[in-house]
């Protein structure tokens, strides 16, 4: 990748990004899409995705809801830097689900709303969309191998959405990273 790099984040950041990107694996699974190797590469490996969306696409392929995972990374740094002597997740049992271990309620919002939002409009797939950090917009060139490294196709074209349908809009924060990921529902 081009000379757009991070420092290597300290021990309780690894933690926090590790928690994190568990955490976005079991939200974009409850909502059907399986983002494994993209969160993997993306905010595991290294800390390019700021935000993926997921879209739920009806029949026709039109889109009738979406929900937005965004991260604040300088909140996760700063928080990571201020807990020196905490003791981070020591009761997280990391081979079951994360998300509903630290956020009950936020988890179980989300799996009520996508159920529903299935049935409502006859949601026929889902399919999640990346939006990458600043650094990794800089120019052409950055984009170009950031997209490259992600396996994402540079052709993208904005799927068609019925706004109409689009009346609801939730925005919460996942509690059990004290805040850092931010979830707007909207259908």
């Amino acid at each position: 990748m081009s000379d757009v790099t991070l420092r290597p984040p300290d021990l309780n950041l690894k933690i926090r990004i590790r928690t994190l990107a568990k955490v976005l694996y079991d939200l974009t699974d409850v909502c059907g899409v399986k983002c494994e190797t993209d969160i993997k590469k993306g905010v595991l490996d290294r800390q390019i995705v700021d935000r993926i969306t997921v879209c739920f696409f009806d029949k026709s392929g039109v889109v009738k809801g979406e929900i937005i995972f965004q991260i604040d990374w300088n909140k996760l740094e700063i928080l990571a830097k201020t807990d020196k002597d905490a003791t981070l997740l020591n009761k997280i049992d990391f081979n079951r689900l994360v998300a509903p271990q630290l956020d009950q309620a936020l988890y179980l919002t989300l799996k009520t709303h996508v159920d529903r939002l299935k049935k409502e409009h006859v949601i026929e797939k889902a399919r999640a969309h990346y939006h990458y950090r600043s650094e990794y917009n800089a120019n052409t060139e950055v984009f170009n191998q950031t997209m490259q490294y992600m396996g994402h196709d540079n052709n993208y074209k904005p799927p068609q959405r019925d706004i109409r349908a689009m009346n609801y809009e939730l925005k919460v924060a996942f509690q059990g990273l004290d805040g850092c990921l931010d979830v707007l529902f909207r259908s």
